[in-house]
Formats: structure tokens, sequence, C-alpha cells
């Protein structure tokens, strides 16, 4: 692995790690212009410097890596968070016509792997994803676990199973 190091020029640090498999780089040591997602539902991703997800908002839009499968490795794709649901797609264009899939974050697991990887589990798939840094990896999971907390709440109080005292 120091090959791999030596490459992204992290020396023995984790951050400067290249995927073998899928060749891409630690995200959060390359000297591209960061991909950023855009809370409120706004257009394309600005810099990685923008604002933080608003709480209230109730959609999440942006760029994020996701693991296709070990020959094609991570790909770039674009996700819209919206009403308790993860969609996404090759590109913003593609929205009109064809969703990749949907991922219902009522029933997932969200988990982090290291700076800039998202892991969600939910109906016996797992989903690998990866942020273009570990700013943009915290947005996407705290509006990943704000969309989660509602959606558990919208769906408990449309069963009755509000809980008493609270």
């Amino acid at each position: 692995m120091g090959k791999a190091a030596a490459l992204c020029g992290g020396g023995n640090s984790t951050r400067g790690l290249v995927s073998l498999l899928s060749a891409v780089p630690c995200l959060a040591c390359q000297e591209l212009p960061a991909m950023s997602a855009e809370p409120g539902g706004r257009g394309g991703g600005g810099a990685a410097g923008g604002p933080p997800a608003a709480p209230g908002s109730d959609t999440y839009k942006g760029w994020l890596f996701k693991w296709t499968n070990y020959l094609k490795g991570y790909q770039r794709r674009w996700f819209v968070l919206s009403n308790g649901l993860l969609s996404y797609y090759r590109t913003q264009a593609e929205m009109a016509h064809t969703c990749r899939g949907t991922i219902n974050l009522s029933t997932a697991h969200i988990d982090t792997e290291d700076s800039c990887n998202i892991v969600l589990s939910s109906g016996g798939r797992t989903y690998h994803l990866k942020a273009s840094s570990e700013v943009e990896r915290q947005r996407w999971v705290t509006a990943l676990e704000l969309a989660k907390a509602r959606a558990i709440r919208i769906r408990n109080n449309q069963s009755g199973g509000q809980l008493q005292g609270d």
C-alpha cells in the first residue's frame, strides 16, 4: 500500500491512500475543486465551503461517489434526499426520466467508515458512498440522520405508535 499512498502524496497517512480496486484517491486530499451538496433543494454542487444543511430543510441534493461494482468501482452520482427517501441518478438531467435507485431512510442504518465514507444498509442491501471531504461527509450524515428521524416520526404517527409522555 506504500506505493498507493505515494501516488496520492499522503505518505503513511490514511488520508493519502488510493483504493486499488477503484483507483479513486482519497477525495479529502485531492487537489480538485470539491463537489458539494446544496441544502434546501437548490441546484448542483458549489464550493465545499458552502452552508451546512438547514435542519428544517426538506430536500438535500448533491454529488457523491457510489460504489457500483468491483470492475467500475466508485462512480459519481447525483443524490436527492427528500421526504425520507434518498434517490440517486447518473446525472442531474436524468432526474426527469430515470431514477437509478431509492433508499428508504426510515428502515436504513447509517454508518461511517472513515473521514469520507458513508455506509447505508437497508432492505438487505448495503450502499457504499464517498463524499468529497470530511466536511461534506458530515453534512450528508447530518442531513440523512435528520431525514431518518423525521421519516420514523411520520411513520409512527401514521401507525398510531406515538410514545406517551414525551
